[in-house]
């Protein structure tokens, strides 16, 4: 057996090795074209068989896509159903009896039980008792918890009717009355129910048709629906999902015993799985004789070539012979070489530029291990190679800019030497963790130390170079200067923290409103228009202070603004004058809702009750204090209230915390006049720290 081998340049030596002969590689290779040929009826019917199977496939994800749909329409058309008896005017006023003869209709449409139940499972109002029946508390709360947690329609697994203890699976949504979830309003879906879905779709009888729910629980199926409804189905035949794509054509056995194969679509909006079962005999019978007559012609198209490849061979080896011995000459063009067959003729061509293109191929090399020097010398961020003791073996330059040390003496220190002490023992546990491999790369923000001393944050990504063998090299680091990303970062939790001061002080004045207002109200709708307007003044408050940055409002801008819904540009009516103050922002808002309060009970029982009544305001800075007067003329005559009101129990809240004053409230017989005196410094704005500025000028 004789092997030709090439040495230096391109001269071919005699040298013979033991091996095969380049005339038994022939054959082998004449044989191998042949073999195709012999195998082409039987690769030809194989791609039919794999076509055919393929159809098959498409088919069944057409048909179990399309019954996926149509279980999501059924379900899509109840939940739409619920969330519109959801808006019933008799459950929003909870007229409980009008809403289950409303509900009684409803069912007759779809042929299923309603129920109404409150946030705790307790049955309200059914379709399946009558009106003012005892009803039983629901026992399984999971999809009702669900939708009271997420306020959201929520569709449940199989599970037992409380009251017809029968195999359901329900549809809920929740009720929202005056903005708040106090009811949940579910639908019953039985099984027969998805059953007649399955019909729908007319899959061929020998075909296995399942609906499971989330916990893989049959809710419905087309063959002996009595015998397996309720039981768990065959993991096996929804387990593709966790292996592979979901689309994948597999092989099961489904609960009746017969082999099959199948497909599933697990639905986005219920969570449920359709699940097609094919029998394995109606997709295999009809290729097993195909195969037969396949074999049996590729085994005399196998024993043609067989003959064809001996001969074959024997014609290309000889020239072959002749070229190994034939000595070639560096250069261009090879030695002159005439064998008769065109594509030896060629390789020998080849071979003569063989040399050249590696040459070529080694000057690409030198080139690209230049640019990738350049690259790591230039890069924007600091690189660094280290030992397994973190001894710095290389770095560049962005690495010895960063540091302030030159690139000679990083190479004399080690990691550790640059790090902060209070990072030290971190670094160290995380890079012996590499080295050991326990993890493949890591990223850490820490402080390093320039060589002036300075501190400065940096983030390094490190990652192990091993060799062939897969043995730890070196480490490669990336440091990045994140001082700058640091201090912005700050700013940024600053700035959250103002906000939330802001808010925490909004809800606050919001919280005091709505409980001050609600003390002596029995009346729900005088109720949410007292708190309704108080809102409106407190964000007219807002407005202007937000148009100041928050930094104050003239307390005569801060009286315009809250009388303009009565009508302050009127002269007749009103008359504000005196020294424009400038008052802080939560004396502002305090303000606002006492001038508010003021003009809304002139508004219903005072001077601005009647068409000639006036309220004359003045603001004056006194020697030792600043007042602010109201008087209120030409109205109904004025009677002392009875009790104490939110706009009394306001006043007095106001004079004592916010305004360190006195006021007098005076019901006099032509009119209510109130005088505020308060001290001076409430009136001057607060310094306020540089950040709280920036916070105004952000928000």
């Amino acid at each position: 057996m004789l092997r030709v081998e090439t040495t230096e340049g391109f001269g071919l030596s005699g040298k013979v090795t033991a091996g095969t002969s380049l005339r038994t590689r022939l054959m082998l290779l004449v044989l191998a074209c042949a073999l195709p040929l012999a195998a082409f009826a039987g690769v030809l019917s194989y791609q039919f068989v794999q076509a055919q199977s393929r159809i098959l496939q498409d088919q069944v994800r057409e048909r179990v896509d399309a019954l996926s749909q149509a279980v999501d329409r059924y379900i899509s058309e109840t939940e739409v159903s619920l969330e519109v008896l959801a808006t019933s005017p008799a459950l929003q006023q909870g007229d409980l009896r009008s809403f289950h003869a409303q509900i009684m209709e409803a069912v007759k449409k779809r042929g299923v039980g309603i129920v109404l139940l409150d946030t705790t499972g307790q049955q309200l109002v059914t379709t399946n008792l009558a009106f003012g029946e005892p009803l039983p508390r629901r026992t399984d709360l999971e999809t009702l918890n669900r939708v009271v947690a997420t306020g959201r329609p929520q569709i449940s697994d199989l599970t037992i009717a409380a009251v017809q203890q029968r195999p359901i699976l329900s549809v809920e949504v929740p009720v929202f009355v005056v903005g708040r979830l106090t009811y949940v309003l579910a639908m019953g879906i039985t099984p027969e129910a998805l059953g007649k879905v399955i019909r729908s779709q007319n899959f061929p009888p020998e075909w296995t048709v399942a609906v499971r729910d989330r916990k893989g629980i049959i809710a419905a199926r087309s063959r002996d629906a009595a015998r397996f409804i309720g039981q768990p189905g065959n993991p096996r035949m929804t387990e593709p999902s966790a292996r592979a794509d979901e689309e994948a054509w597999y092989e099961a056995v489904d609960l009746e015993g017969r082999a099959v194969y199948g497909n599933f679509v697990r639905s986005t909006l219920t969570g449920w799985s359709v699940v097609v079962g094919v029998p394995r005999e109606t997709v295999v019978t009809p290729f097993r004789s195909l195969a037969g007559l396949v074999a049996a012609a590729a085994a005399g198209v196998l024993l043609v070539g067989l003959l064809l490849a001996a001969r074959v061979a024997r014609g290309i080896t000889r020239p072959l012979y002749r070229l190994a011995e034939l000595p070639m000459r560096r250069g261009p063009h090879p030695a002159q070489f005439v064998s008769g067959i065109i594509e030896l003729d060629r390789v020998a061509s080849l071979l003569a530029t063989r040399e050249r293109e590696r040459d070529e191929a080694l000057a690409r090399v030198r080139d690209s291990e230049e640019r990738l020097r350049a690259t790591y010398e230039h890069a924007p961020v600091g690189i660094a190679e280290t030992d397994q003791q973190g001894r710095f073996l290389r770095v560049n330059t962005c690495m010895a800019a960063l540091t302030g040390y030159n690139v000679d003496e990083l190479l004399q220190l080690d990691l550790y030497r640059l790090t902060h002490p209070a990072f030290r023992e971190q670094q160290r546990e995380l890079y012996q963790q590499l080295w050991a491999g326990e993890r493949a790369s890591y990223r850490l923000e820490k402080r390093y130390i320039r060589k002036n001393g300075e501190e400065f944050w940096i983030e390094v990504t490190c990652s192990m170079v091993r060799d062939a063998a897969g043995h730890p090299k070196y480490a490669i680091r990336i440091i990045r200067d994140v001082s700058e990303q640091k201090r912005s970062m700050e700013s940024l939790r600053l700035l959250i923290k103002e906000l939330n001061h802001r808010v925490r002080n909004n809800l606050a004045n919001v919280q005091s409103l709505a409980r001050q207002a609600a003390v002596g109200q029995s009346d729900m709708n005088q109720y949410l228009g007292a708190f309704e307007d108080r809102l409106m003044a407190l964000s007219r408050a807002h407005d202007l202070l937000n148009a100041t940055q928050w930094s104050g409002v003239g307390l005569l801008d801060l009286i315009r603004g809250m009388l303009k819904p009565f009508g302050v540009s009127d002269p007749e009516r009103f008359d504000v004058r005196g020294d424009d103050l400038v008052v802080g922002p939560e004396t502002a808002l305090s303000l606002a809702i006492v001038i508010h309060e003021l003009a809304a009970n002139a508004a219903k029982y005072g001077s601005l009750a009647g068409p000639q009544g006036r309220v004359d305001i003045r603001v004056m800075a006194l020697d030792h204090d600043y007042q602010l007067g109201w008087k209120e003329s030409d109205g109904p005559a004025v009677v002392p209230p009875q009790h104490r009101g939110f706009g009394c129990r306001l006043l007095d809240r106001l004079i004592g915390v916010q305004l360190n004053g006195s006021s007098q409230l005076l019901f006099e017989p032509d009119g209510v006049r109130w005088i505020l005196a308060f001290d001076p410094e409430v009136v001057k704005p607060h310094s306020r720290p540089a950040w709280k500025a920036a916070a105004d000028t952000v928000l």
